[in-house]
């Protein structure tokens, strides 16, 4: 299982509540975060294993780095880069902005 996945309405209807706990196909985008004591080679494993099950993209996040590869968009995002992609419809993000210390709220 990725550390966040997104399957959308269209391949999974609005209604299938239960059907979404336990999804029975691949998700439209996963996403791997990175943590000190992942391998290589057990990424790459589950970049193709979720690439061969249909997954449209797969997005490994290395919080070190501050920087993103998109696998299947073919491209790596540096931190001053706009991250899109059609398996994300209508979604963009500042690749900086996923690094961001949020504050807490003023009072």
């Amino acid at each position: 299982m990725p550390d966040v996945a997104f399957l959308s309405y269209e391949r999974l209807g609005y209604d299938e509540d239960e059907a979404a706990q336990i999804p029975y196909m691949a998700p439209d985008a996963a996403i791997e975060i990175l943590s000190p004591d992942d391998g290589r080679a057990d990424i790459e494993e589950k970049i193709r294993v979720y690439l061969a099950s249909g997954t449209a993209l797969v997005l490994v996040i290395d919080p070190q780095s501050r920087a993103f590869n998109a696998y299947a968009a073919g491209r790596a995002f540096a931190a001053d880069a706009v991250f899109e992609h059609h398996a994300l419809a209508k979604f963009s993000i500042a690749v900086a902005s996923v690094f961001e210390k949020t504050k807490p709220p003023q009072r």
